[in-house]
């Protein structure tokens, strides 16, 4: 979207980016990595992610399509056994990490921020490393962070937020 000089540009609006997040019914829309596989835990309703090497990271993936230069916030909760920790990250799908990776030694419920490099397919990757554990995913979140720009000059579609010659944060304000 273009924007005029002044102009108040406002992210987040709290949408869910993640589809099946919550694993109500079953884990349709994730998928496992070649090194590992994924399974619906029906009594708790969420998913488990199996390495099947030792020490080999294996991944559920969930597709997300994201704006670039745009601020997310990620939230899931994470159980079961976890010897080796495990191994979030959000990544394009060409395998361009957007963060440097979240590794999480104990269960929990996580959050974190990251900002997109681009817009194309992009995947949350779930992490469990140890062959002999199972690691459960549930309450699994992805949405635009609430912030809040000024545009500094008359900006082109596809301009993004974060080119600081363009675009400068300011506290957030509401829609």
């Amino acid at each position: 979207t273009a924007h005029s000089k002044g102009d108040i540009v406002v992210t987040g609006n709290g949408n869910e980016l993640v589809t099946n997040g919550t694993f109500d019914s079953d884990i349709s829309g994730w998928v496992a990595t070649s090194n590992g596989s994924i399974y619906y835990d029906s009594t708790n309703k969420r998913l488990e992610v199996y390495s099947n090497t030792n020490n080999t990271t294996a991944y559920g993936v969930g597709h997300l399509l994201l704006t670039p230069g745009a601020t997310y916030t990620i939230t899931l909760d994470i159980d079961g056994a976890i010897t080796y920790g495990l191994y979030i990250r959000v990544s394009n799908d060409s395998g361009s990490n957007y963060d440097s990776g979240h590794i999480y030694p104990t269960p929990g419920t996580y959050s974190y921020e990251f900002t997109a490099n681009d817009g194309s397919n992009s995947i949350l990757l779930l992490g469990g490393m140890h062959s002999t554990e199972a690691t459960y995913y549930d309450n699994i979140s992805v949405k635009l962070k609430d912030q809040s720009y000024i545009a500094l000059q008359d900006t082109i579609a596809g301009d993004l937020l974060t080119d600081t010659s363009k675009f400068k944060p300011i506290p957030y304000v509401t829609k």
